[in-house]
């Protein structure tokens, strides 16, 4: 099942292409069929996130446990003002008919979103009335860079069609970052997600930094928050301990950056961009990254974007 959901576009080339790659509505009767019946008198799982935080290695991952049965839905939003603004991004307009700027195989989180917002107004969770949720953190730097990168071809189309990308542009390209991309995202995401959603206030409990985890038990849903840094460590305890299984987790790696046609550009990039202090000082001194991370970890953070041959202070 779980297979089956997490690839669900694969499997729609049964029904008329040209009726699922060119109609939004007819896509979306199509999809959300599927998902009613993989949800029907089952506890679902949530893989709930902001993107580019390790997300895609978590389903992966779970595609490979055999004693998982739970129908998963990844899902980076859920509230519906960030929904709408995700459709403008993607689609270029509010109101859809047909595709337009971005295809159904780019866009099933928006369905997955769209989906399970009804479920939520309607009160609608589940036989058990609960959900189980799993959700990451990284480091705000890292995590805006790789967003940013993932999402250039959507914020700024034809850029690369028309301009390429040398060491003239570096420059350019790097003011981009800086001034046109939406950095607040990981600062915001627990308070305008999970905690307007689904009233789980991730900052009102001291979260256990070393360890790397913890787990919430709220009325209708139960919440397990992992750091991306600590993954390779903590997964296999963590989830066996949220999910009650017996079975042993090996991760497997999905949607990493060398993998991508823009690899050679992001590790260029990532070696030369020289980040203002007054933008790594908002980052790292946020009650986000102070919640989350320990100050050894907050000045490795703040020494690896500095260039210069000062240290930072």
């Amino acid at each position: 099942m779980l297979k089956q959901l997490t690839n669900t576009t694969k499997s729609l080339i049964r029904f008329p292409k040209n009726l699922l790659m060119e109609n939004y509505y007819c896509a979306e009767k199509i999809l959300n069929n599927k998902f009613e019946k993989s949800l029907r008198n089952k506890q679902p799982l949530l893989v709930y996130q902001m993107g580019k935080v390790g997300s895609t290695t978590v389903i992966r991952t779970f595609q490979n446990v055999s004693e998982l049965s739970m129908p998963i839905f990844h899902v980076h939003l859920l509230n519906p003002e960030n929904i709408a603004k995700d459709i403008e991004i993607f689609y270029g307009k509010k109101q859809l008919d047909f595709f337009t700027k971005s295809g159904l195989y780019d866009t099933v989180n928006i369905f997955v979103s769209k989906f399970l917002r009804k479920k939520i107004e309607r009160g609608d969770l589940s036989p058990f009335n609960k959900w189980k949720i799993i959700t990451l953190v990284r480091e705000p730097i890292a995590r805006n860079i790789s967003g940013f990168f993932e999402g250039f071809h959507l914020r700024f189309p034809d850029y690369y069609e028309k301009y390429g990308y040398d060491q003239q542009k570096f420059a350019e390209f790097s003011q981009m970052f800086i001034n046109k991309y939406p950095h607040d995202t990981p600062l915001t995401w627990f308070d305008s997600e999970l905690k307007l959603v689904f009233g789980v206030d991730v900052f009102d409990q001291e979260f256990p930094k070393s360890k790397g985890y913890k787990i919430y038990q709220e009325d209708s849903v139960d919440v397990l928050l992992l750091k991306l840094e600590n993954l390779e460590q903590v997964f296999n305890e963590a989830v066996k301990d949220f999910l009650k299984l017996d079975q042993d987790i090996t991760l497997i790696r999905g949607n990493i950056s060398k993998d991508k046609n823009y690899y050679s550009c992001y590790r260029e990039f990532l070696n030369k961009i020289n980040l203002p202090k007054s933008y790594i000082d908002k980052m790292y001194d946020s009650s986000y990254s102070r919640h989350f991370y320990t100050q050894e970890e907050i000045d490795s953070f703040k020494e690896k974007w500095v260039k210069t041959k000062q240290k930072y202070r």
